[in-house]
């Protein structure tokens, strides 16, 4: 409690609170002014640093807390001691209710009087009154804030101007001796006689688990209060790596459409290059023929081109001046009958009905009428002949072939008309090279018969780095799922998906029971549908093909209807390499034995097969699907695709 202001002595009064100290302190070192501490302690929480009177600053603690801790002013404290130490007070007389005056002598609890002499013989003599216990005044023990006073006693809950004598225990009330009729039958106790030590355990029970209940609380609040924190934490962490994936996502998304859009203009260049010299030099072999509608052939185009020979050399000298390219290979087709004039003209050849040596079908190139190449399937096949056991063949980006050759211990590059491009690594990087890929990132991926994969830089020829497969052995492949997966064919009859970046197994297909028939038994083809997010597998041993979601490993689709081989459209005997279409999502399969070329569609129907010459062994398509390339292990032929042959394809 504040002390009053001492009005006598400015010295005592404390200039923050404006009441006598309490508890003085100086908390400056460059002044000696005084203050309570409290109001020190208040002061400095507040963050001031400067004394209050003169400003000047040299605080002696750090923390407000360490106020308390400083040493009292012992000479203003012993001047504050001094004026209020307490005046002996006479000894207050104790006087009776009554109208006499008189000083009370005895006390009665259940009356709640004080009685003198006078007063105990009437309270004596009357009947009802006699049988209570008036006790002495002096024996009487009081509370030093209490008196012998109506003010400080309990009163009745009806009358409350009235002392209570009775407390009703089964209605909780205290009562007056006029209240006491209203509670028959109830239990009554004399307030005098009450056991108060029962009442103060009771209280203090209750105050005892009521503080348990606090702790309870508190040490609740603080573990919600620190979950609280962590759960924020943890947002932010969620929140900011959200936004760094996203972010990452979006920055790659934007590389994406740059780098597609570039493609695209350079293709779409390229494409509308190729059209314009096209429609030129139809243009020319257009005003040429008009102009021998109605004049006989030799009039028109001379002695020379009155023969076929002459006729096939004026054409293919129109079109090459105007289209072909200078490695371009064409084949021509000879018709049967020809007439003196021309009488029509397609966009795939020219026709003259009157010349008959069996030479006056001359189809234009195919660059000329891609669209009516389908209508006149005549298949371009280049194939040239190895002694060095090519196996795994692929495509680059600039539409050559990169070539295994398993006997050589070493790769080699070729130009779709066979001629050499260059050799490509050397026997000390690979050994017995099975399977071939080039990866986005422009690394050629080779699996030979060491447990490991190697990726050689396909400019610089440089071993970049390889991979360590506990699983794999010699006759196993690869491909590249997305850029950062690689799916490892291995021969013990699993499939597994090798993490590049990471260099650690994510994922593994395929069955360990032999007779079951999910199991993988001796796969030599893989292949990856990138649009469709499917991995094909060909198992040689059980001849069929196994067809899985890459994203969850699940199985779509098993092709071949028997497991003992076939040479039914539907069946396979020993299938060996697999590629697909990434645009139609159609799957084509090397038939080894059956010496065809299986294609199914990309929900698992059989869609043809193309006879073949040889028994082939691994394939690959382009990227834009238009040439196929497939290795017998004595040559490599690529072939214009689709193909559209009835009969057997010759091969190398």
């Amino acid at each position: 409690m504040e002390q009053p202001l001492v009005e006598n002595d400015d010295l005592l009064n404390c200039a923050i609170c404006l009441h006598t100290f309490t508890d003085p302190k100086t908390a400056f070192a460059n002044c000696a002014h005084v203050f309570c501490a409290s109001c020190l302690h208040d002061y400095v929480a507040e963050g001031n640093d400067k004394c209050p009177i003169c400003c000047n600053v040299g605080l002696k603690v750090s923390t407000a807390q360490e106020v308390f801790s400083l040493p009292q002013h012992t000479v203003i404290q012993s001047r504050i001691e001094q004026l209020y130490r307490p005046q002996e007070e006479p000894q207050q007389r104790i006087m009776c209710g009554c109208d006499r005056s008189e000083e009370a002598v005895r006390y009665c609890p259940v009356c709640d009087e004080n009685l003198c002499s006078t007063c105990v013989q009437e309270h004596s003599s009357n009947r009802i009154q006699a049988k209570h216990h008036a006790q002495l005044v002096s024996d009487v023990k009081r509370d030093a804030d209490q008196s012998l006073t109506s003010d400080t006693l309990t009163k009745c809950v009806v009358h409350n101007s009235r002392a209570a004598t009775f407390c009703c225990l089964s209605c909780r009330v205290s009562m007056c001796n006029d209240c006491f009729g209203n509670h028959t039958g109830h239990k009554m106790e004399l307030l005098c006689n009450f056991d108060s030590a029962a009442c103060l355990q009771t209280v203090n029970k209750r105050i005892e688990q009521l503080s348990q209940q606090h702790t309870t609380v508190e040490r609740n609040l603080s573990q919600a209060r620190a979950e609280l924190a962590a759960v924020d934490a943890q947002f932010e962490k969620c929140r900011s790596e959200l936004e760094a994936h996203f972010g990452a996502i979006e920055a790659f998304v934007a590389e994406q459409r740059r780098e597609k859009l570039v493609a695209l203009s350079k293709a779409y260049g390229a494409r509308a290059k190729t059209l314009k010299a096209t429609i030129s030099s139809l243009e020319v072999v257009q005003l040429t023929c008009k102009s021998t509608t109605t004049q006989p052939l030799s009039a028109t185009l001379g002695p020379r081109l009155m023969t076929v020979d002459g006729l096939v050399e004026h054409t293919l000298q129109v079109a090459t001046q105007h289209v072909l390219p200078v490695n371009a290979r064409f084949s021509f087709e000879l018709g049967q009958t020809a007439q003196t004039t021309v009488k029509q003209l397609d966009v795939g050849r020219v026709v003259d009905s009157n010349i008959n040596d069996n030479s006056a079908h001359v189809p234009l190139p195919s660059l000329l009428a891609p669209q009516v190449a389908s209508q006149h399937p005549k298949v371009a096949v280049v194939g040239w002949k190895l002694d060095e056991g090519p196996k795994g063949v692929c495509f680059t980006p600039a539409n050559t072939l990169i070539v295994a050759l398993y006997l050589k211990n070493s790769l080699a590059e070729f130009s779709l008309d066979g001629s050499v491009v260059r050799p490509f690594a050397s026997t000390g990087q690979v050994d017995g090279p099975r399977s071939v890929e080039v990866s986005h990132s422009g690394e050629v991926v080779v699996k030979d018969k060491t447990p490991r994969v190697l990726f050689i830089d396909l400019q610089t020829e440089q071993l970049v780095r390889s991979l360590s497969i506990s699983d794999g052995v010699e006759l196993s492949s690869c491909a590249i799922y997305n850029r950062t997966i690689m799916v490892i064919n291995n021969y013990n009859n699993k499939i597994v998906v090798w993490d590049m970046a990471n260099n650690k197994l994510v994922d593994a297909f395929g069955a360990d029971w032999v007779g079951h028939r999910m199991h993988i038994d001796c796969s030599f083809g893989t292949a990856v549908d990138q649009v469709r997010k499917r991995l094909i597998f060909t198992s040689w041993d059980k001849h069929q093909v196994f067809v899985f979601d890459a994203q969850n490993g699940h199985h779509l689709h098993t092709l071949g209807s028997t497991t003992s081989g076939g040479a039914a459209h539907h069946q396979f005997h020993y299938p060996f390499g697999v590629t697909v279409h990434q645009q139609t999502g159609d799957i084509l399969i090397a038939d080894q034995v059956n010496s065809r070329l299986s294609v199914w569609t990309c929900d698992g129907s059989w869609k043809q097969n193309i006879s073949l010459s040889k028994q082939p062994l691994c394939l690959a398509l382009n990227e834009d699907a238009t040439a196929l390339a497939i290795t017998t292990g004595t040559g490599v032929n690529v072939l214009a695709y689709p193909i559209e042959a009835r009969q057997p394809i010759p091969l190398e």
